[in-house]
């Protein structure tokens, strides 16, 4: 029996490439999800959006997928097709159980220790990104995936802690940039480096930067039913009235008028705003059930 993919995990299929799982549930019998990295050798390349998508057209046409409950052109994965499963949480069981680490595994045996001996289980800890697959090097991040809406909140509140204590170190003004160029967000320098500091969801431990990113613990995972259908643009200023979901995928908030919510698919808006604040948004607009948001 084949494990319930999720958000963090890897999937390779029978070509060996390899795709990053975005959703909780198949879709028409196809995993969701986005194509991540490519045979190169006997390692994988890592691609990006827009490579992946000409790489899908051109050689592995079965892999695009059009999903009517998103209204969106997506990547999905035919059952059939699974050759193997990465899950962060296993992954990071070898790591600990391991006698031969490297660098980076000994850097995660490291900050998950620091995470466990305050209170979050390492059951409730996972490894994704490169190390995950076993595709890092001494360079690489550390992408620590955390189990469960409390431990989740747990662990950015330690990491807070950890970083005004100076026991782990903040992005410098270097990385900060980095981090900018390489998302492009639609705001200035200043208010991302505002918005990023605050989200306490990433630090550097001994020279590696790495990043605590959420995902639902399986008492968690409720299966949504709704179908969206994109109506057409719109950029609106709207108060947040709820931000207890904004660190899900995707990132949502509830806010306040014909709106039911915002959601957010890029990780640069996870933990965006928080309740009371006023943001402005510019998306898409998507119809459901009677209702409308904007993504």
């Amino acid at each position: 029996m084949k494990p319930r993919p999720r958000p963090r995990d890897f999937i390779q299929t029978k070509e060996n490439l390899i795709f990053a799982v975005v959703s909780y549930f198949p879709e028409s019998d196809k995993i969701l999800s986005f194509l991540r990295y490519v045979p190169e050798g006997s390692k994988f390349k890592k691609v990006n959006t827009k490579q992946a998508g000409e790489i899908l057209k051109d050689k592995f046409r079965e892999y695009l997928f059009y999903s009517k409950k998103f209204d969106a052109h997506l990547h999905g994965i035919p059952l059939k097709n699974i050759k193997k499963f990465f899950q962060p949480r296993e992954r990071l069981r070898k790591i600990l159980d391991s006698c031969e680490r490297d660098e980076i595994e000994e850097k995660i045996l490291k900050l998950t220790g620091i995470f466990n001996e305050k209170g979050i289980p390492f059951n409730k800890m996972g490894i994704s990104g490169s190390v995950l697959i076993k595709n890092h090097n001494k360079n690489s991040d550390i992408d620590l995936a955390i189990y469960g809406t409390k431990n989740f909140r747990k662990a950015r509140k330690i990491l807070e802690k950890l970083i005004t204590s100076g026991e782990v170190l903040e992005l410098n003004n270097e990385q900060w940039k980095e981090n900018y160029d390489r998302r492009k967000p639609a705001i200035s320098y200043d208010e991302f480096l505002r918005h990023e500091k605050r989200k306490y969801n990433k630090g550097i431990i001994d020279g590696t930067k790495f990043d605590l990113l959420f995902v639902k613990d399986t008492n968690e995972i409720k299966k949504d039913t709704k179908n969206y259908k994109k109506k057409g643009k719109i950029k609106v200023l709207a108060e947040v009235i709820d931000d207890k979901f904004s660190y899900d995928y995707p990132a949502r908030y509830k806010i306040k008028g014909e709106f039911s919510e915002v959601a957010s698919f890029t990780h640069t808006y996870v933990g965006q705003a928080k309740k009371g604040e006023v943001i402005e948004v510019s998306g898409i607009i998507e119809e459901y059930d009677g209702k409308k948001r904007i993504v």
